[in-house]
């Protein structure tokens, strides 16, 4: 936390899809962010996330980050100011299933105030409810405040290894390869 920042009281609780509305804002605010909007609009985001985030098997989980008040208080009365976007993968080097970190993203505003620091904390506890047993994600190049950050977390470690990616545009080419 920087020096001076006070701590926001912050809840954490797991993303339903009566909060893909507030998902989706928050993810496009991400896109901007990070300069990395993809040629999307807010409808096709909420359709994506409400297509791949609901059924038997969703393709992602979420939790949301709020500040406004006490626990307790109606969901109406805080407001989201940040997310994380997992979901599992078969870690082959211990033989067990993992919690991979797809986006974790706090608004400017409310950082240093310990949100991604309670993010983090409740992914663990996904982690350890689930009988899971690490933790895993990517740190883009050219976000050193992001590794700083992940750098801090107990047992962080940069585990050597290199993030592809076949795009959509590709995948038709590697398979006719194979």
């Amino acid at each position: 936390m920087t020096e001076g920042a006070k701590r926001t009281s912050a809840v954490v609780r797991v993303a339903g899809t009566e909060d893909f509305e507030q998902l989706a804002a928050l993810l496009m605010e991400c896109f901007d962010h990070y300069g990395d909007h993809p040629q999307r609009f807010l409808p096709e985001v909420l359709g994506a996330l409400r297509d791949h985030g609901t059924g038997a098997g969703p393709a992602f989980e979420a939790l949301l980050a709020e500040v406004g008040g006490p626990h307790g208080r109606r969901r109406a009365e805080r407001q989201a100011v940040g997310f994380a976007i997992f979901g599992n993968i078969f870690w082959t080097g211990d033989l067990a299933p993992a919690l991979f970190l797809k986006e974790i993203y706090v608004q400017p505003a409310f950082r240093g105030q310990g949100l991604g620091r309670s993010l983090m904390a409740s992914l663990a506890r996904v982690t350890l409810q689930r009988q899971w047993r690490r933790i895993v994600w990517t740190v883009d190049h050219d976000n050193p405040t992001a590794a700083r950050f992940y750098e801090t977390l107990p047992g962080a470690a940069l585990l050597g290894k290199r993030f592809y990616g076949i795009t959509e545009d590709n995948l038709e080419d590697v398979a006719g390869r194979i």
